[in-house]
């Protein structure tokens, strides 16, 4: 158990560690988040549109 708490832990840590970029500041975990989201929303979409 106390190896599955140092992976998560290490995992939570590594995801919000923050970026700047143009002014802007994100986590990995944000880009995650976005990525699964916009992923979602373009596979509707494209189903929307070929008729599936």
């Amino acid at each position: 158990m106390e190896l599955f708490a140092a992976v998560f832990k290490f995992t939570y840590d590594v995801l919000n560690i923050p970026i700047n970029a143009y002014g802007f500041t994100f986590s990995l975990w944000s880009v995650f988040l976005f990525s699964v989201v916009a992923g979602i929303v373009l596979w509707f979409i494209f189903g929307v549109l070929e008729g599936k």
